[in-house]
């Protein structure tokens, strides 16, 4: 589960954090975003749970998940898609 994947000490920055993920009902659209040279636990660049997300023209290079995810980790919770 993700909860016990993310680093408590950053979890309150991260974007759209909510103790109840599954009541959103979002798309969201990522463009023209580059993410390069990371380290971290899951997703490096993108760690999306329980929404759908649209990623057009963006790059992910050299990017290193311990865990689970490379550059992106995506947690479907139902109804929720991907399209790259």
């Amino acid at each position: 589960m993700l909860s016990e994947i993310i680093d408590e000490s950053i979890k309150g920055s991260r974007l759209l954090q909510s103790s109840d993920v599954t009541s959103l009902n979002h798309t969201i659209l990522i463009s023209d975003y580059q993410c390069n040279n990371n380290v971290a636990r899951a997703g490096t660049c993108l760690n999306l749970r329980g929404v759908t997300a649209i990623i057009e023209n963006s790059l992910f290079s050299s990017n290193n998940a311990s865990l689970v995810g490379g550059s992106i980790y995506f947690e479907n919770l139902g109804e929720n898609d991907m399209y790259l």
